[in-house]
């Protein structure tokens, strides 16, 4: 009788552990953020989407071409999930130092009240590092580097953005769309 009450009570407290958990998985997959709206969208669509956002926010001299195509790198084309449950366009972690206008940290990453406040918020690192305006993706990237915005090797991240800005180019998207633009409001 003692085996069968020790079961018992095992059994139903791995089943308690199982409801607590399958309540944690939904509480997380509800958090995801605004970006989750565009998980959706064909992919053209979400990445020309998100060029409407940075055209719209991004305000130094720093091409916007390069700015859209670190998102696009640092974010999967916009499929990450720092993207979509944080509203985190650019991988930022949560800054100790700077001010900034993350809402708190979620995936070990910077968490945003909107697409906007990223884009704004990438403006503000700038900012505190005195990221100088550059015309070349080459000098763009050494200056990240130098910055300690990325960790992986130069030529890694160079040919990742690189890689980008030739896909909007091919497909017409972003700064390289002919004619029409996206509609959403972020």
């Amino acid at each position: 009788m003692k085996k069968s009450k020790k079961y018992l009570w095992w059994s139903v407290g791995l089943l308690l552990f199982l409801l607590i958990l399958l309540i944690v998985y939904r509480v997380i997959r509800g958090r995801r953020g605004q970006a989750n709206k565009l998980e959706t969208l064909p992919e053209d669509e979400r990445i020309q989407t998100a060029w409407e956002v940075i055209n719209q926010n991004w305000t130094l001299d720093t091409p916007k071409e390069f700015i859209m195509a670190q998102a696009m790198f640092e974010t999967s084309k916009f499929t990450s999930n720092v993207f979509l449950e944080n509203n985190n366009m650019f991988g930022m972690k949560l800054p100790k130092k700077r001010s900034t206008l993350a809402t708190g940290e979620n995936l070990d990453h910077a968490t945003f009240k909107s697409l906007s406040d990223s884009v704004q918020d990438l403006m503000k690192w700038f900012a505190y590092t005195g990221m100088p305006t550059t015309d070349t993706i080459q000098e763009y990237v050494l200056q990240l580097k130098k910055r300690g915005y990325f960790a992986t090797l130069y030529v890694t991240y160079e040919a990742g953005l690189k890689t980008m800005i030739e896909y909007m180019k091919i497909h017409e998207l972003g700064p390289y769309k002919i004619g029409g633009s996206a509609s959403a409001s972020w």
